[in-house]
């Protein structure tokens, strides 16, 4: 999956209320997003984690209130 898709994806995660956590890396160079997915790439329900660069998390933090899904 290219940037765009994995963008799509954590947005779409954040909206249904499946982020389960997200952390800036030190460097300020981008985050990483552990969603979980109802479908995953094989159908089956799965946790993932997604890195992003910093200017796509940010598009995708911008202007949401963050729930994290607590287990």
């Amino acid at each position: 999956m290219d940037n765009k898709e994995l963008t799509e994806k954590v947005r779409e995660a954040i909206e249904r209320n499946n982020l389960l956590d997200f952390r800036f890396h030190e460097d300020g160079s981008g985050a990483q997003f552990h969603i979980y997915d109802p479908a995953g790439y094989h159908g089956l329900p799965c946790d993932q984690s997604i890195a992003l660069p910093i200017d796509n998390a940010i598009d995708v933090l911008s202007g949401k209130w963050i729930n994290i899904k607590r287990k």
